[in-house]
């Protein structure tokens, strides 16, 4: 990661971003030569002091920079995620037979919007684009949703949203001005499953994990989480700055 000045049609005053890429994904020390990623995580109940319910309604958006197609990775597939981790509850039976009971487990789930490449060097395809998919369908299936032709390469603007339903909704549109219902994509229930809890937000950036290829040098910029429904979040925020500044006067007393 690298802070760099912000790239040409970015938002009004923003004079620095966030570059991402990645050569050594996947597991430290070890080389798949495949496809893999490292993850950019926001440690949202940590910094917040409390976890997030769907009744929150909480939405998260940013800002990503895809390179011309020449700085690109020269692979077709997944190159940059934009994800949310999410948990719900599912049951177990715990023993067999007659008098056998289940058990509630907390399940996390990893829902967002993925964006493809397409190389022009690869066979059956004329001109390098991209395409934005969706994770996922209620069988847990990533579901194509927008394309996006080199032409269009540049600030696009990303966003989720969790409902009290405990749906997850999703929405894209090129360019950076703030999204709208007319750039929504889609709204589903990935894998079947209704959110009971929004844990945090994060990105992913992939490459072929050969220790010499990097990755695509995406830029984020002015990522934020909005709650609708704030008060309760926002209380408990005000009471981990209170214990943290009793504690500080402690210390220096």
């Amino acid at each position: 990661m690298k802070v760099i000045p912000t790239p040409e049609g970015g938002l009004p005053g923003s004079q620095y971003s966030l570059l991402m890429r990645t050569m050594n994904s996947g597991i430290p020390s070890m080389r798949t030569h495949t496809v893999q990623q490292d993850d950019l995580i926001a440690n949202c109940i940590s910094r917040l002091g409390t976890s997030i319910s769907p009744s929150d309604i909480p939405n998260v958006v940013t800002r990503v920079f895809l390179p011309p197609a020449d700085q690109w990775e020269d692979r077709s597939g997944p190159h940059f995620g934009f994800r949310i981790s999410a948990s719900t509850v599912t049951n177990e039976r715990t023993s067999k037979g007659f008098f056998g009971s289940r058990s509630e487990t907390a399940e996390p789930y990893w829902p967002g919007i993925w964006i493809h490449f397409r190389s022009k060097t690869n066979r059956k395809v004329e001109e390098d684009s991209a395409f934005l998919t969706v994770r996922g369908n209620s069988r847990g299936q990533d579901v194509r949703y927008k394309e996006i032709p080199a032409d269009q390469f540049g600030w696009w603007t990303l966003g989720m949203s969790v409902t009290p339903n405990g749906q997850i909704h999703y929405y894209a549109k090129p360019g950076i001005e703030d999204l709208t219902e007319k750039d929504y994509l889609t709204s589903q229930f990935p894998y079947s499953y209704s959110a009971r809890t929004f844990r945090t937000f994060f990105f992913d950036v992939c490459n072929k994990d050969d220790g010499k290829t990097w990755s695509t040098p995406f830029v984020i910029d002015d990522t934020k989480l909005y709650l609708v429904n704030a008060s309760r979040v926002a209380a408990s925020v005000k009471r981990k700055v209170e214990r943290e500044a009793r504690r500080k006067a402690q210390m220096n007393a």
